[in-house]
């Protein structure tokens, strides 16, 4: 196995480095923020991992085989260093989070206020910290300085990455995901988008072939915004499909809703993905999803490095706070959210201060507005510090 480090600005150029050193089936193993140079600019760092793999071989009849992988092997250690990371990460938790009884009581207070938006305790612990390091004990007791502190420190804790167009490298785009999660009709809106707010050139193929009626579903939504629409059955007809439209701006393609547990399904999947070498792969994500769930949908359908996450049915979830931990955790960027099932409607590309600011107010579909009950937690706080003063 070969084992890199790659220090870039952001997720999006460390993704396109390791494809190019190391391939398209390349995983990544650990992420963290470093900072560099005399002005200790802030850098991402990425740790990624590929077998090793030999030059293919000419078959007689002029096709290229593709190296057979050995399953189970690589496998076994994909589960070993995930099981060190996990490791790592909680002992640097623990290590963080016994400072917390240290702190002042309104910043103990915004911690269990990001903990009850499903932020994740080491996520929750990393930016409270912060802020109590950059702030002074004056600071801290006015509210409009620690909200905006706070919304600076969750907002950089925010990778986003938009979807792409137009580069031959990355104009093939695969949404992955399991059963129910709305593919199609987030591919919809996303075409919908490119071809008439971009107008851009835009495909839309299906190789959802297994679901009654998913090629279907997207040939209307096709009819419907007057673009072409193609089927594809098996990863031979869906390398021929891209290599038809190649001059095309943007390629994208529904797959099959799958089990995270149904290793047939996802091996299928796999193939797929590796007909079109040149690719975006994003995971749709629904964000009614309990956080231990979400990650092993992310641990089992990374079968080729994924580019991007794509949180759905925001406007189903009581708070975002489990797909913003789960993004930050795997350290993928987060390409769109989807808020309903209106098509053209109901979506946007994700922005890092919007998320931030739901976290800290409460989302807009939320029946809640937090905002009243950091403001009392404030003023008891002032009425603390008055009443402890000789």
């Amino acid at each position: 196995m070969r084992v890199e480090r790659f220090q870039t600005q952001n997720m999006a150029q460390a993704l396109a480095m390791i494809k190019e050193r190391l391939g398209p089936e390349a995983v990544i193993l650990h992420t963290r923020q470093v900072r560099k140079g005399w002005l200790r600019r802030p850098l991402l760092e990425v740790i990624a991992a590929a077998d090793q793999v030999g030059p293919t071989s000419q078959a007689p009849g002029g096709r290229v085989e593709e190296r057979q992988h050995v399953q189970a092997p690589y496998q076994a250690i994909q589960t070993e260093l995930a099981a060190l990371r996990e490791a790592i990460v909680r002992l640097t938790w623990e290590m963080r989070s016994a400072r917390l009884p240290a702190l002042e009581p309104t910043l103990q207070m915004i911690y269990s206020h990001l903990l009850g938006q499903s932020l994740s305790p080491e996520l929750a612990t990393e930016v409270v910290l912060a802020v109590a390091s950059e702030l002074s004990a004056a600071a801290i007791a006015n509210e409009e300085t620690v909200r905006s502190c706070i919304t600076r420190h969750l907002r950089s804790k925010i990778s986003t990455h938009p979807i792409p167009t137009g580069a031959l490298e990355d104009k093939v785009v695969f949404v992955i995901g399991s059963t129910g999660v709305g593919k199609t009709t987030t591919l919809a809106k996303l075409a919908h988008y490119h071809a008439r707010e971009q107008h851009q050139s835009v495909v839309l193929v299906s190789a959802d072939t297994i679901r009654l009626g998913g090629a279907a579903q997207l040939q209307s939504y096709g009819d419907i915004l007057g673009i072409s629409v193609e089927v594809a059955y098996t990863p031979e007809e869906l390398a021929a499909v891209v290599q038809a439209y190649q001059e095309q701006d943007l390629i994208l393609v529904d797959t099959p809703g799958q089990s995270p547990r149904d290793q047939v399904g996802l091996e299928t999947l796999r193939k797929f993905l590796l007909s079109v070498p040149s690719r975006t792969v994003y995971l749709a994500v629904a964000c009614t999803t309990a956080y231990p769930e979400m990650e092993e949908m992310v641990r089992r359908f990374t079968l080729v490095p994924l580019d991007g996450l794509i949180f759905t049915k925001v406007d189903e979830a009581t708070s975002i706070g489990a797909a913003i931990s789960l993004a930050y955790r795997c350290g993928l960027p987060i390409a769109c959210i989807t808020t309903g099932r209106r098509v053209p409607a109901d979506w946007e590309p994700a922005s890092a201060e919007r998320l931030a600011e739901w976290i800290m107010r409460g989302s807009p579909w939320s029946f809640l507005d937090l905002s009243p009950r950091l403001s009392e937690v404030f003023g008891l706080y002032a009425r603390l510090t008055e009443h402890s003063q000789p």
